[in-house]
């Protein structure tokens, strides 16, 4: 899947109200959704926006059975712009996230802080306040969830708005609850060479915030630490680490020295020619 533009047009459609109880639904689910066992499967070039759930890559669990052992997903190079969620969601596979860039217009409060780790949940929203115009909620990038394999591997994050600075919502762990099947994540950047040396040039370029570099794996720690306080996850259900075993060198399409090379490959390569944004 390579050089589309997947958007619900030059604006997020808002939800629709439902008439009932004051609720609303979402008519726009998965632009590119992946289910039911699918494998080997490469997602590059292409610009994914302004749409609530983007990218779901495994089904439920009741689809584990069938998931595990495939669902093997390469993401390179794509633009992912004003992306509400499942950027991707991972679930049940083996997934490479490597040089991807996040556009995010951040608008609310960070989700924690160092002296604030693990607040209380928040109240219920009261849907008949829903915003009009409506305005787009940002609520994560990539979700990982059990059985999860993940590389995360020189990504760029840019990020505007009132909290710009916000790393609280690049990764989700919100349903992690079975221990025995923990979801794994390597971020070789964040690792001694020592340890990454099976992986090659994946380990070479780190990821960016707003062009500095960002240590993802403290940014999973602190997020799982959240959810942990939260009551959302159990405590052991995230490994952080590249063994061997678990995470092979891939091949990708081309190799960058920094984070701003790959800024700069996506805004040339990513869609149709001359159309970066939805």
């Amino acid at each position: 899947m390579d050089g589309n533009i997947l958007v619900d047009g030059p604006k997020t459609v808002a939800r629709d109200a439902l008439g009932l109880w004051g609720w609303f639904v979402d008519r726009y689910d998965g632009l590119f959704d992946c289910r039911v066992g699918s494998d080997n499967i490469t997602f590059s070039h292409n610009i994914v926006g302004n749409h609530h759930k983007s990218m779901l890559f495994g089904g439920s669990r009741n689809n584990e059975a069938v998931d595990v052992g495939k669902m093997r997903f390469t993401l390179f190079g794509n633009s992912i712009i004003a992306s509400e969620s499942r950027s991707p969601m991972m679930r049940h596979g083996t997934f490479y996230l490597v040089n991807n860039m996040y556009t995010q217009e951040s608008t609310q409060l960070p989700l924690y802080n160092e002296t604030n780790p693990s607040p209380p949940k928040s109240p219920a929203v009261n849907m008949t306040s829903w915003p009009v115009p409506y305005a787009p909620n940002w609520l994560y990038n990539m979700g990982i969830d059990n059985f999860a394999t993940v590389l995360v591997a020189g990504n760029v994050f840019s990020q505007a708005g009132l909290y710009p600075s916000d790393e609280t919502r690049i990764f989700n762990f919100a349903t992690i609850k079975n221990i025995t099947k923990p979801a794994r994540m390597c971020i070789p950047a964040s690792l001694p060479a020592s340890e990454t040396k099976h992986l090659k040039k994946l380990a070479d370029t780190e990821s960016i915030l707003n062009g500095k570099v960002i240590d993802l794996k403290r940014v999973a720690e602190e997020r799982y630490n959240y959810h942990v306080g939260r009551g959302d996850v159990i405590a052991g259900g995230l490994e952080l680490g590249c063994e061997k075993s678990r995470f092979k060198e891939q091949k990708m399409p081309q190799s960058f020295k920094n984070g701003r090379e790959v800024a700069e490959y996506i805004k040339r390569e990513a869609g149709q020619v001359g159309k970066h944004k939805p």
